[in-house]
């Protein structure tokens, strides 16, 4: 069975700008990955004028996974659940919630965004 995968921003930004490039490989060898919206947005907000290229064309080579309603009712479950008492962002409520819908096992550097005991996390082994 191939193994689903959701990259958290950081993962991204990480192969961007080379200091982990290995994992969105090795996960691509493993399964098949993806991307939320609200990913693409967070990078696409942070992207520095060199890194244009290379960005917009690892964007294009990942599917964006979209916020239905069906998610952001799962969003606002873990608002009400999770926001305060974790202080957790905005963003990272709807990576999680995208990762739950889809059945996605979300891979991250900061595992402490995302408390959810319904979904699974994993971080990259960096080196």
């Amino acid at each position: 069975m191939q193994r689903k995968f959701l990259l958290d921003t950081d993962v991204l930004i990480n192969h961007l700008r080379d200091i982990d490039t290995k994992t969105i490989l090795e996960l691509s060898a493993k399964g098949e990955i993806f991307i939320c919206a609200i990913t693409n947005f967070e990078i696409l907000r942070g992207m520095r004028k060199n890194e244009e290229d290379d960005t917009l064309l690892l964007l294009q080579t990942i599917k964006s996974l979209e916020i239905t309603k069906d998610v952001a009712a799962i969003a606002a479950k873990y608002y009400n659940i999770y926001f305060k008492s974790h202080d957790l962002e905005l963003p990272d409520i709807f990576i999680a919630a995208v990762a739950k819908f889809n059945q996605l096992t979300l891979v991250t550097m900061n595992k402490k965004h995302f408390p959810m005991k319904d979904i699974g996390v994993i971080s990259p082994n960096v080196s």
